[in-house]
């Protein structure tokens, strides 16, 4: 899915990151990171308790992952590389959810849901150092320092 594909690129960004010993690429992928795991958490929980039908005829619709993931990496790249890495990010964004349209994947609300969820959680990840979202292989966890 969705999340286990950004989970890999995120992965070696990481340890490119750690090869180099560049802070920005550790840092990014350890934002990414925690944007790619609290979307993916909240995109399928909402898709199970809708369990809205696809264009298609497939299950788990509401909201798009593929959008929602695609949407939560966008700004944290903007921060964590600027304004022209950023804008093609969002570029790219805004072509996953056209595309899963075209491909009868989703409706277009399944799209706007998703790209919100992305926005939302991708925006306070990246703009915000307090937030931390942690886990193991039986919870996920989410924490706020004030």
């Amino acid at each position: 899915g969705p999340i286990r594909n950004e989970i890999g690129m995120n992965s070696g960004m990481g340890a490119l990151g750690l090869v180099t010993g560049r802070p920005r690429l550790k840092g990014a992928a350890f934002d990414l990171g925690k944007s790619l795991l609290l979307t993916g958490a909240i995109v399928g929980v909402t898709k199970v308790a809708v369990g809205r039908t696809r264009p298609n005829g497939g299950n788990y619709s509401f909201p798009s992952g593929h959008t929602a993931v695609a949407f939560a990496a966008a700004p944290v790249l903007a921060h964590h590389f600027g304004p022209v890495v950023g804008a093609l990010a969002y570029t790219a964004a805004a072509l996953t959810g056209f595309g899963r349209m075209e491909d009868s994947k989703h409706y277009l609300s399944d799209v706007i849901a998703g790209a919100t969820v992305g926005l939302i959680v991708g925006r306070m990840v990246a703009r915000d150092s307090r937030f931390s979202v942690y886990g193991s292989s039986r919870s996920l966890g989410v924490s706020y320092r004030f």
